[in-house]
Protein backbone atom coordinates (compact mmCIF):
# COMPACT_ATOMS: atom_id res chain seq x y z
CA UNK A 1 0.00 0.00 0.00
CA UNK A 2 3.19 2.47 0.96
CA UNK A 3 4.41 1.74 -2.52
CA UNK A 4 1.04 2.47 -4.03
CA UNK A 5 0.41 5.67 -2.16
CA UNK A 6 4.08 6.85 -3.10
CA UNK A 7 3.46 5.72 -6.88
CA UNK A 8 0.00 8.05 -7.22
CA UNK A 9 1.69 10.95 -4.96
CA UNK A 10 4.17 10.57 -8.10
CA UNK A 11 2.16 10.92 -10.97
CA UNK A 12 -0.50 13.42 -8.87
CA UNK A 13 3.05 15.47 -8.83
CA UNK A 14 3.92 15.90 -12.00
CA UNK A 15 0.12 16.30 -13.42
CA UNK A 16 0.23 19.10 -10.81
CA UNK A 17 3.21 21.06 -12.12
CA UNK A 18 2.82 20.36 -16.35
CA UNK A 19 -0.37 22.11 -15.38
CA UNK A 20 0.49 25.14 -13.35
CA UNK A 21 4.27 25.09 -14.47
CA UNK A 22 5.07 26.68 -18.39
CA UNK A 23 5.33 24.89 -20.88
CA UNK A 24 8.88 25.59 -21.94
CA UNK A 25 11.77 27.38 -20.07
CA UNK A 26 10.91 30.95 -19.42
CA UNK A 27 7.17 30.37 -19.60
CA UNK A 28 5.19 31.98 -16.83
CA UNK A 29 8.81 33.65 -15.76
CA UNK A 30 5.97 35.84 -13.75
CA UNK A 31 5.08 32.85 -11.61
CA UNK A 32 8.62 31.95 -10.39
CA UNK A 33 9.74 32.12 -7.51
CA UNK A 34 12.83 35.14 -8.61
CA UNK A 35 14.29 36.68 -5.83
CA UNK A 36 16.29 40.40 -6.92
CA UNK A 37 19.73 40.31 -5.39
CA UNK A 38 21.66 43.44 -6.84
CA UNK A 39 21.75 43.12 -10.22
CA UNK A 40 21.04 39.50 -10.71
CA UNK A 41 17.87 37.30 -10.01
CA UNK A 42 18.34 34.25 -7.62
CA UNK A 43 15.84 31.78 -9.42
CA UNK A 44 14.45 29.13 -6.86
CA UNK A 45 12.81 26.55 -8.99
CA UNK A 46 9.75 24.59 -8.16
CA UNK A 47 11.68 20.90 -8.01
CA UNK A 48 14.10 23.05 -5.44
CA UNK A 49 12.07 24.28 -2.59
CA UNK A 50 9.85 20.60 -3.28
CA UNK A 51 12.98 19.24 -2.98
CA UNK A 52 13.89 21.42 0.54
CA UNK A 53 10.54 20.58 1.71
CA UNK A 54 10.85 17.02 1.63
CA UNK A 55 13.79 17.09 3.17
CA UNK A 56 12.29 19.45 6.23
CA UNK A 57 8.73 16.87 6.59
CA UNK A 58 11.43 13.82 6.18
CA UNK A 59 13.74 15.05 8.93
CA UNK A 60 10.80 15.89 10.93
CA UNK A 61 9.23 12.10 10.50
CA UNK A 62 5.61 14.06 9.61
CA UNK A 63 5.78 13.11 5.61
CA UNK A 64 3.75 10.41 4.80
CA UNK A 65 4.56 8.29 0.97
CA UNK A 66 1.58 10.07 -0.26
CA UNK A 67 3.08 13.32 0.67
CA UNK A 68 6.90 11.96 -0.48
CA UNK A 69 5.50 10.85 -3.81
CA UNK A 70 3.90 14.57 -4.84
CA UNK A 71 7.54 15.85 -4.08
CA UNK A 72 9.43 13.33 -5.53
CA UNK A 73 6.88 13.65 -8.53
CA UNK A 74 7.42 17.44 -8.76
CA UNK A 75 11.36 17.42 -8.28
CA UNK A 76 11.39 14.87 -11.30
CA UNK A 77 9.00 17.25 -13.15
CA UNK A 78 10.98 20.37 -12.14
CA UNK A 79 14.63 18.48 -13.42
CA UNK A 80 13.16 17.88 -16.99
CA UNK A 81 13.22 21.64 -17.86
CA UNK A 82 16.53 22.64 -19.55
CA UNK A 83 17.21 25.91 -17.43
CA UNK A 84 17.08 23.48 -14.15
CA UNK A 85 20.44 24.25 -12.72
CA UNK A 86 20.25 28.40 -13.97
CA UNK A 87 19.68 29.33 -10.43
CA UNK A 88 21.92 32.75 -10.70
CA UNK A 89 21.39 34.99 -13.50
CA UNK A 90 21.88 38.86 -14.76
CA UNK A 91 18.49 40.90 -14.56
CA UNK A 92 19.14 42.62 -17.88
CA UNK A 93 20.25 39.23 -19.79
CA UNK A 94 17.31 36.96 -18.26
CA UNK A 95 15.38 37.82 -21.57
CA UNK A 96 18.12 37.20 -23.67
CA UNK A 97 18.72 34.04 -22.01
CA UNK A 98 15.45 32.71 -21.89
CA UNK A 99 14.85 33.81 -25.82
CA UNK A 100 17.52 30.57 -26.97
CA UNK A 101 14.65 27.95 -25.60
CA UNK A 102 11.29 29.65 -26.70
CA UNK A 103 11.22 28.30 -30.41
Amino acid sequence: MTLVLFVAGGAAGVVFWNAIAGRFEGDRLERSLRIPVGRYYLHVHHWLYCLGIMALLYSCGVAGPGLCGFLSGSVAQGLTYRDWYLLVYDRDKGETLYSRWRS
